[in-house]
C-alpha cells in the first residue's frame, strides 16, 4: 500500500528526471536520447544513494509523430538509442534498490520493456498496453 502511495504522489507532482520524494527517487521516462541518458543517470545515481529507499519510474507518454520509436530511427542514432534502453532496462533490473514502474495511460514499447525488468509493476485503471 505505501508503494501505491508513493506511486500516485510521484505522478501527481510535475517533476523531471531525477527528482527526490521523500526517501526515493523518481525517475521520468521519455523516448529521447538525451532523456534516455539522463534517466539511466539518475537511476545509476539513486543506486548509489545509501538514503535512497526506492526508484519510481514514470512513463511520460508523448504523441505519436512527437515520440521517435525504435523502428523509425535508423543508422548510428537508432543503434544507440537501443543499446542505451538496454542498458537502462539492466540497470533497473540488477539494482539493489527496489523500484516501482507507474504505468498509467497508453504504454508501449520501449516503456514496457523496461517498466518488466522493475521489482514492482503499478498500472491503473487507465493503462493500456500497446
Amino acid at each position: 500500500m505505501a508503494l501505491l502511495r508513493l506511486a500516485a504522489a510521484a505522478q501527481r507532482r510535475s517533476m523531471c528526471t531525477g527528482v527526490h520524494v521523500g526517501r526515493c527517487v523518481s525517475v521520468r521516462l521519455r523516448p529521447f536520447l538525451g532523456d534516455l541518458l539522463a534517466a539511466r543517470r539518475a537511476v545509476q545515481a539513486a543506486q548509489t544513494q545509501h538514503q535512497t529507499d526506492a526508484i519510481v519510474l514514470v512513463s511520460e507518454r508523448q504523441g505519436a509523430s512527437s515520440a521517435p520509436s525504435a523502428a523509425s530511427a535508423d543508422g548510428e542514432a537508432g543503434a544507440k538509442r537501443l543499446r542505451l534502453l538496454a542498458a537502462l532496462a539492466e540497470d533497473v533490473g540488477t539494482s539493489a534498490v527496489p523500484t516501482v514502474a507507474l504505468m498509467d495511460g497508453e504504454c508501449s514499447g520501449s516503456a514496457v520493456g523496461v517498466a518488466l525488468h522493475a521489482n514492482f509493476v503499478v498500472a491503473t485503471e487507465r493503462t493500456r498496453l500497446a
